[in-house]
């Protein structure tokens, strides 16, 4: 079911689509050197990582990962639906922990949201295969919403 939050542009969805995933591992890089603070942000290693394992499935296009100042980002289109998965290192709340989220792309695609929902849907189960495959990463817990 889709509604609106009064008085926004915001769709909200009642049963809404697990699009976060946590989960540990000690795979990617978590410290930073001192003189790095200023210069370098944790996740281009887990979202390249994901990018690889993403890359040739079919309907699947990945785009070179972006670096923002909470982490990494990759536009993905699946089946011609245009999305964002977003890699943050999360190890400031819990150690050896890494936060992936799906997300559409672009702000016509958060208002229409219903029309990629078979593309987020594969998308995160693409996701879930891959993290599933690894015997290197545990404990993986998807959410609906940003785990605290």
């Amino acid at each position: 079911m889709i509604g609106r939050a009064p008085g926004t542009l915001e769709t909200w969805y009642v049963a809404r689509p697990l699009m976060h995933v946590r989960f540990k591992t000690e795979r990617f890089r978590q410290v930073l050197d001192d003189d790095e603070i200023d210069r370098v942000v944790l996740g281009e290693d887990c979202i390249e990582w994901l990018r690889a394992e993403l890359s040739g499935r079919g309907g699947v296009v990945t785009e070179f990962p972006v670096g923002e100042d909470w982490g990494y980002t990759m536009a993905v289109t699946v089946d011609g639906s245009k999305l964002w998965i977003n890699a943050q290192d999360w190890s400031f709340q819990q150690e050896q922990t890494w936060h992936v989220w799906i997300e559409p792309r672009g702000i016509l695609a958060r208002m229409n949201a219903g029309r990629h929902a078979g593309a987020t849907s594969r998308l995160r189960q693409l996701i879930g295969d891959v993290l599933a495959g690894d015997s290197a990463i545990r404990d993986v817990r998807w959410s609906d919403a940003t785990p605290t």
